[in-house]
């Protein structure tokens, strides 16, 4: 009876010996190093994705993609830049300044909206307001958008024209297209947006409007 209490006794305590150590491989604390080192590597890729590593939480080949593709790598001619272009309307100081709108038009509206100004485009030697208007129409619908955020909405499509007088002359954008470098002999100055800063000049510790001379736009 004796040798049989010691035996049940010992199966006991294996058993037991047994549990704790499965406890053991699953803990956290006691994974092996190749496990250990992988969750280290994992920790680091989650915090360093908010520095641009990898754009995101998604996988770092599709951000490199993206990005070459958004440099111009493709077909397509690389955006044009704000202040790159109003540095170079401010530069042509032979040129006079052409009024540019936008206005609303959706597929499938019957009545279009209303010609807003957005600002103005200058040229130099042959290049016409019409390529100037159509080779920068992306800052100003963009620029149109910023000034006017209730009126044109994100998603809404839009015309261009140049202002003749006190006439708006519609601009088609597929029937003019500019040449690859024409981009710096044309610019664009949009309407001061006191809101974002964009287009906007101080003068004597005073915001003052550049578009029409002399106005002050805040103290």
């Amino acid at each position: 009876i004796k040798q049989m209490k010691l035996f049940s006794t010992e199966i006991v305590v294996l058993l037991a010996a047994l549990a704790s150590a499965s406890a053991f491989t699953t803990s956290p604390t006691f994974l092996t190093p190749n496990v250990a080192s992988d969750l280290r590597r994992t920790e680091v890729v989650v915090h360093m994705a908010g520095f641009g590593g990898g754009g995101g939480m998604g996988g770092s080949k599709k951000g490199k993609k993206g990005s070459k593709k958004k440099s111009g790598g493709g077909g397509g001619p690389a955006p044009l830049k704000p202040k790159a272009q109003w540095d170079r309307y401010v530069n042509l100081k032979k040129s006079t300044g052409v009024s540019v709108g936008v206005r609303v038009a959706n597929d499938g509206q019957e009545e279009k909206g209303e010609w807003s100004e957005v600002g103005r485009v200058k040229t130099e030697g042959d290049i016409s307001t019409e390529v100037a208007v159509v080779m920068q129409r992306g800052l100003i619908a963009e620029h149109a958008k910023r000034l006017f955020p209730l009126q044109f909405l994100p998603k809404d499509k839009v015309e261009w024209a140049s202002l003749d007088g006190e006439e708006w002359t519609l601009i088609d954008k597929n029937e003019f297209k500019g040449e690859p470098g024409m981009e710096k002999k044309i610019g664009f100055q949009g309407k001061p947006d006191v809101g974002t800063g964009f287009y906007c000049h101080y003068q004597d510790g005073k915001l003052v409007d550049r578009y029409d001379e002399g106005k002050t736009l805040s103290k």
